[in-house]
């Protein structure tokens, strides 16, 4: 009688991680995703390793259904940045998306890496746009470093499915 209890017990756990898993929500890799920096990211300050905050800057939809809402909370890193060097190459940062919060609860998401080079070695004023990978973004540089500004807009590319 034990081992029939056990038996329908284990089934029962079996059925119900289906369900759960046929539940769940997929977004798939590919899926662009608009971002909101909420803190700027100056290279001189900010490591390779840095965690960032940032928020999804539009409702994401899939099957016509709101699965992840404005205003969620992201984590990114900066997982590359070099100064720039006189006359040789111009100051640059990397930055990919690591985990997104949703309803209190946290997913780890996977993006391309996004990659952002000042135009050239030269200071440029506070407010300048400069042309980068981002597209043109208000940063500034000075000297030796890149400075992307709180609330640049950025669209990271999912590189794995997003399971919510």
């Amino acid at each position: 009688m034990k081992k029939i209890s056990r038996l329908v017990l284990l089934i029962s756990f079996f059925f119900i991680s289906i369900n759960m898993a046929h539940g769940a929500t997929i977004i798939k890799a590919g899926t662009e995703i608009k971002v909101r920096l909420a803190e700027p990211i100056n290279s001189k300050i900010r490591a390779v390793g840095y965690a960032f905050r940032a928020q999804v800057d539009q409702d994401i939809y899939v099957d016509n259904k709101l699965v992840i809402k404005r205003e969620s909370k992201l984590r990114g890193i900066v997982t590359a940045n070099k100064a720039s060097e006189r006359k040789v190459s111009p100051a640059s940062i990397s930055l990919t998306l690591k985990k997104i919060s949703i309803k209190g609860r946290s997913y780890p998401i996977s993006t391309y890496p996004i990659s952002g080079q000042a135009k050239d070695n030269y200071r440029q004023h506070v407010g300048d746009d400069i042309n980068t990978d981002f597209g043109e973004v208000p940063v500034l540089t000075t000297g030796r470093y890149l400075q992307v500004s709180e609330g640049t807009i950025m669209y990271f590319i999912l590189s794995q499915d997003l399971r919510l």
